[in-house]
């Protein structure tokens, strides 16, 4: 009864695991694009969305809260006295922490900021010119380093599942590799498109930890 209980408790995270990769693509599609071509105008577009940007940035937060639980317990089955399974969970969740900071003050710290000034006088808005140039210098670190350390926990975890299921691993690996490298790749050549990328990525390892713990049966 007890090995039972445990292989529906194990399917049920990785279940919430695959809908957490829904989840994310979802949010990242309905993340708001800005057309403004000045501050003022831009000031204008991030109050007039501060409901979707609460949405958005908030539920990843949300999201990213749960994927880590559902982590801990992939990698307690996994198993924790693996250096590999340990540096996995430890890289991911300062990831995470990175992105976590990155997105509240993205979506809902300078919106908030934007709903008090957008119908201001020109003088006053510039006054907060400063705290959005902070705000964005913060998040043009912030969610590269969250991305990277993400990337690496995915490529840890890559290498304690090459032990258990050689394929599932060896694409956890490559594909853990790969999301290390975007950040990178974007601070240096300026292409912050690929940290989207990178995003989808992260998605992608989730749907392959929830097939994996779908198709776990503990010993």
């Amino acid at each position: 009864m007890a090995v039972a209980q445990d292989a529906s408790s194990t399917r049920g995270v990785g279940a919430l695991l695959l809908l957490s990769t829904a989840a994310q693509i979802l949010l990242l599609a309905l993340h708001p694009e800005t057309s403004a071509h000045d501050f003022a105008g831009m000031m204008r577009e991030e109050a007039a969305g501060q409901t979707m940007d609460a949405i958005v940035h908030g539920g990843f937060v949300v999201l990213l809260g749960i994927q880590l639980v559902c982590y801990a317990i992939l990698s307690a089955r996994l198993g924790l006295a693996h250096t590999a399974t340990v540096a996995a969970l430890i890289f991911f969740a300062i990831g995470s922490a990175f992105l976590m900071a990155s997105v509240t003050i993205d979506g809902l710290i300078l919106p908030r900021v934007a709903g008090h000034y957008a119908h201001a006088t020109p003088e006053m808005q510039n006054s907060v010119r400063a705290v959005f140039a902070f705000g964005a210098a913060a998040i043009g670190w912030l969610m590269p380093i969250g991305v990277f350390f993400q990337g690496a926990g995915i490529a840890s975890w890559g290498l304690r599942l090459m032990h258990v299921a050689r394929q599932s691993g060896g694409a956890a690996l490559l594909l853990g590799v790969g999301i290390a490298a975007m950040p990178v790749v974007a601070l240096v050549g300026a292409n912050p498109a690929l940290i989207m990328f990178a995003l989808l990525g992260t998605a992608l390892w989730a749907l392959i930890g929830g097939v994996w713990l779908m198709r776990r049966l503990p010993a």
